[in-house]
């Protein structure tokens, strides 16, 4: 009979107790009896499967770690996703903003074509009517047949200053009075009668030599030119109506030779 008390997985405390019994020995004695006791340590060798508790230690430990690890990968995510998200509102306010810089942009350059082209457009009309209405009464000028109104050469009110409109006809007149070098021309000034006959003299005066003076500017050679001042002096309309006066404020042109 024994006892056997485990210290670890490999060192145990041993203790029997052993009895002998001999009923017949040889040396005739009668039936002998014999106790003994033994204790001692002993040495485990060889590998023994865990326990319980080590299998419920380190299965605890292995969920442990898992649940810290995937806790972390969500957070790693969340960071990540959160800073994809941040870098993809930037990336979309950045291309909003060109957009809207590179349409401001191409809207203004579009609006700049269109006004251009519409300058152009009204300058051209301007030429062709001026042609249309200008070129044969330049003929019959240059023949001299008729003097040549001006339709369209204004000036700012009581000065002596072109109209941007005026100097668009006298650039249709001087490209004619050019291919005629041999003729001489007189640019006559009128007013109407508002103000004094001296006044509207000394006026209509400034007036023809603004009209001589583009029209040199223009290529005209200047023995071709003379101004002179009318002032209200043969008026085409009644000087008592707006329409009227507006028609003595003109410029003619005569042929001398």
């Amino acid at each position: 009979m024994g006892l056997k008390l485990g210290l670890s997985r490999h060192f145990g405390l041993r203790a029997d107790g052993i009895i002998d019994y001999v009923p017949s020995p040889f040396n005739g004695a009668g039936s002998n009896v014999h106790y003994s006791v033994r204790a001692g340590l002993s040495l485990l060798l060889g590998s023994y499967p865990p326990n319980q508790d080590s299998i419920r230690a380190d299965s605890v430990q292995r969920a442990e770690q898992a649940r810290t690890e995937s806790i972390r990968r969500a957070e790693q995510a969340r960071a990540d996703s959160v800073e994809r998200a941040a870098q993809a509102r930037a990336d979309s306010i950045q291309r909003v903003e060109q957009a809207r810089t590179d349409s401001i942009s191409q809207a203004a350059v579009q609006d700049s074509l269109r006004a251009a082209q519409q300058a152009q457009e009204d300058s051209l009309r301007l030429a062709r009517e001026a042609g249309r209405v200008d070129s044969v009464q330049i003929e019959l000028m240059l023949e001299r047949k008729k003097n040549l109104v001006l339709t369209g050469v204004t000036f700012d009110f009581n000065k002596s200053r072109l109209t941007l409109d005026a100097k668009k006809v006298l650039d249709f007149v001087a490209q004619s009075v050019k291919t005629h070098p041999e003729a001489k021309i007189e640019v006559g000034g009128y007013t109407d009668s508002v103000g004094s006959a001296a006044y509207n003299k000394r006026l209509s005066l400034g007036r023809a030599r603004a009209v001589r003076v583009y029209l040199i500017e223009e290529g005209v050679p200047a023995d071709q030119l003379t101004a002179v001042g009318y002032g209200e002096a043969t008026p085409v309309a009644p000087n008592d109506t707006e329409e009227g006066r507006a028609q003595n404020r003109r410029v003619e042109l005569r042929r001398l030779d």
